[in-house]
């Protein structure tokens, strides 16, 4: 069982938007990113749902949804409007996770010992109201990804140490590729060329796809069909 130290956590956060902010003049970093809670914690993430005898597969994601806080992962009430797609809907859609509600589909997703965790524990919000600053859509920023490995991804991952992990996107491939023990394996791997990818490295299979969006359906989607496969073919 993996407990975080969400005030550590959220006091590395507070920190960054300080002393970051000078590196990051184009950015309001006050603005972009929400130092107030961790949805994480907010929605019980490790403690109701991490699951009791060991993680099979950790989903490694890239941070909680900046369009709004009740469409985080964890958050059992919030059901997707009918024919929106977003992360749970479709990885639900992908596993064939069909119990009904959220909060029964998170408690078969548990009940196969998965869990997805982010790799940046607090909200970035990638665009701002245009009366507020430009309205361009801003990646996350490379130093707040390895402070979020430092602080907690490592020593997250070191914890639960997951058969399997299954990257969503850029970001937690770029994560786990920061960890020394995944550095050489991970190299020359990128989510356009690799995605649908299986990689064996140590005792811990990683599987490389895309995140899970309308979009990269579109773009990536037998190749992201590919990877749930890769991912069955191991269970």
């Amino acid at each position: 069982m993996f407990t975080p130290n969400y005030d550590a956590i959220l006091k590395a956060y507070r920190d960054y938007v300080t002393d970051a902010q000078e590196r990051h003049r184009n950015l309001d970093l006050k603005k972009r990113i929400d130092t107030n809670h961790l949805p994480c914690e907010l929605y019980h993430a490790y403690d109701r749902w991490q699951p009791r005898n060991g993680i099979n597969t950790l989903f490694l994601a890239e941070s909680p949804p900046w369009s709004g806080a009740e469409n985080y992962f964890y958050n059992e009430k919030y059901e997707a409007p009918e024919g929106r797609m977003n992360l749970s809907t479709i990885l639900f859609d992908k596993l064939h996770i069909a119990e009904g509600t959220k909060e029964r589909n998170l408690t078969e997703f548990r009940g196969r010992d998965y869990f997805l965790s982010d790799t940046v524990k607090c909200v970035f919000r990638k665009t701002l109201s245009r009366n507020s600053e430009t309205n361009e859509k801003k990646s996350i920023p490379s130093d707040l990804r390895r402070l979020s490995v430092d602080k907690v991804l490592k020593d997250e991952i070191a914890s639960m140490r997951p058969d399997v992990v299954f990257l969503l996107g850029r970001t937690a491939l770029k994560a786990l590729r920061q960890i020394e023990e995944s550095r050489t394996s991970l190299q020359n791997v990128t989510v356009a060329k690799d995605c649908g990818r299986r990689i064996s490295m140590n005792n811990t299979n990683v599987i490389v796809c895309a995140f899970l969006n309308a979009q990269n359906l579109q773009v990536y989607g037998k190749r992201i069909d590919q990877a749930f496969e890769e991912l069955a073919a191991l269970q």
